[in-house]
């Protein structure tokens, strides 16, 4: 202990001693005379700065290792567990909207009138309602005019008919058929007004039983579409003339791809003519044809065969057509479409009779040879509920029909034709226009040019015909329709004369309305030629003027 303490103050003793060492030259210590040290203030310097590098800090953290532990491999031990479960059977009830029962249609109505000209007027439909197995119904009409525009009752006529219907469904196919009779009079009246005649004279009456059968198919999912109808009708008229018709006609297509569609239509008629002599009409075609369609492009081509043995002698009676169509849907709005086609147009003796009741007997009957057919045109809907069409053709045709008055007869017509070949420029256009299944318009136009090489003129044929449409439905109870004809540029001839008439334009307005004052009544005003307008369709025989029709109809 004593030895520490001694070193200790020798060491501080050294220490002080060089401190007062290294100040000496910047303190002067000042002595008195007896060598005691005076009162003196020291100063002490420092003038040596210390200066030290500065000091990289490293931020980067310092990741402590971990311990991975040792992998440990896993035990799997599988117990099989045997459940057995109660079968499921859910129970779901499963909530519906209720259903609106169905409207019940009303199959019968009977409509009935009276007008001027002694006009009476009476309409029936009887059918059935709504059923998935079948449907059936009975259908008359009478429509009668008691006097005429000539001698009264001299110029009367009237239509009478009564016919049956059914239809039978089935899972591919329905059948139908139908039977019907009816009865038309007419009177020869193309006297002079005023002449003395035998009412017996001028009757004519043509009587007519139709019955007819078809089968169409209605499975959806097979290829193959068709629709066969086979029937006969048999006429008859006041002077003993007869024709029979057995005919059936198969027109089928057979779904081959998306694109690709084969058809086939056949026709076959064998008529018996009956008049001072006898006459068989055949007539068979065979059609086959196949269309294919493309994005926008459809193509159809057919090769039409008929044969016929016709009163012709000098023509074949087997005629080859070539048939090809291209149509071009153009905007998903318009479609272009041209093409050629041949056909022979089969002519009978009912058909005569319905355009010109007032023909004579034994008129010669000779079918059409349409031999060529160029046409072209575009249909399309516009917008707005309007769309249109136009066509226009050049056709030459052979043994074109025509009508002409007798000879020494002119009350009554025969049928004279073209040999040789008649060139016809036919131009047609239709426009229509529906408005809101409210209004609905139609118009529809031809123009026809003839070029004829033995007759002088296209004889009681327009060369120009107009027809408008119209039906407007007001608050589902007043209904307004109405019907404008046109036939302009119809020229005649009698050849007991031997004198050329144009016959003056004929102009028909009809209109007709209808007011629903109960669910089952309604009342109906009809005004057929508004105008007035005696005019003659055929030469010698003008029209009734302005008739009134005024009746009532009933719904069940």
């Amino acid at each position: 202990m004593k030895c520490t303490t001694i070193n200790k103050a020798a060491f501080f003793s050294i220490i002080l001693v060089s401190v007062f060492l290294s100040f000496e030259g910047n303190a002067q210590v000042k002595r008195d005379d007896s060598g005691e040290i005076e009162d003196a203030e020291i100063i002490i310097e420092k003038n040596r700065e210390i200066a030290l590098p500065e000091a990289n800090r490293n931020f980067e953290k310092i990741t402590a290792p971990v311990r991975q532990p040792d992998p440990v491999l896993q035990q799997y031990q599988f117990i099989e567990r045997n459940a057995k479960l109660p079968d499921l059977n859910p129970r779901f009830r499963v909530l519906q909207m209720p259903t609106e029962p169905l409207k019940k249609l009303n199959g019968n109505y009977v409509k009935g009138g009276l007008g001027n000209y002694a006009n009476t007027y009476l309409e029936g439909f009887f059918n059935s309602t709504r059923n998935s197995d079948y449907s059936y119904g009975l259908r008359f009409k009478h429509l009668a005019w008691g006097r005429g525009p000539v001698d009264k009752g001299n110029s009367g006529s009237s239509e009478n008919m009564i016919g049956v219907h059914g239809r039978y469904f089935l899972d591919a196919l329905t059948a139908g058929a139908s039977l019907e009779y009816s009865r038309e009079r007419y009177n020869f009246y193309g006297y002079t007004p005023g002449k003395e005649v035998d009412k017996s004279d001028i009757k004519q009456v043509f009587n007519t039983i139709a019955l007819k059968t078809n089968f169409t198919s209605n499975n959806t999912k097979s290829p193959l579409d068709y629709r066969l109808d086979v029937g006969v009708i048999n006429l008859s008229d006041a002077y003993k003339a007869r024709e029979f018709e057995f005919g059936t006609q198969l027109k089928g297509s057979y779904t081959i791809n998306e694109n690709l569609k084969a058809q086939l239509n056949t026709d076959i008629f064998l008529t018996t003519r009956k008049d001072t002599a006898s006459q068989s009409r055949n007539f068979v075609r065979l059609r086959p044809g196949i269309q294919y369609k493309m994005d926008v492009i459809t193509l159809s081509a057919a090769l039409n065969t008929v044969f016929e043995n016709d009163t012709a002698k000098t023509d074949d009676n087997l005629h080859i057509y070539p048939v090809l169509q291209v149509e071009y849907l153009f905007m998903d709005k318009f479609t272009f479409f041209g093409g050629f086609e041949g056909d022979m147009q089969r002519t009978t003796l009912r058909q005569f009779v319905n355009e010109n009741p007032w023909l004579a007997s034994n008129v010669a009957l000779l079918h059409t040879n349409k031999a060529r057919d160029f046409y072209g045109g575009v249909k399309g809907d516009i917008g707005g509920g309007l769309s249109f069409a136009t066509r226009i053709a050049f056709t030459g045709y052979k043994n074109l029909y025509f009508f002409v008055n007798g000879n020494p007869d002119s009350t009554k017509f025969n049928t004279v034709y073209e040999n040789d070949f008649t060139n016809v420029l036919n131009f047609t256009g239709e426009l229509g226009y529906t408005y809101n299944e409210k209004l609905r318009l139609g118009l529809k136009t031809g123009f026809y040019n003839y070029s004829l090489k033995n007759l002088e003129e296209a004889w009681h044929r327009p060369t120009f015909t107009a027809t408008v449409l119209g039906s407007y439905n007001f608050n589902n109870k007043l209904f307004f329709n109405t019907e404008i004809y046109y036939l302009g540029g119809i020229t005649a001839k009698n050849f007991a004369s031997n004198k050329k008439v144009d016959l003056d334009p004929i102009l028909d307005l009809n209109i007709k309305g209808e007011y629903l004052f109960f669910d089952k009544f309604s009342a109906f005003l009809s005004f057929n030629n508004l105008l007035s307008s005696k005019y003659q369709r055929y030469l010698y025989y003008p029209s009734r003027g302005l008739n009134i029709l005024a009746g009532l109809t009933y719904t069940f």
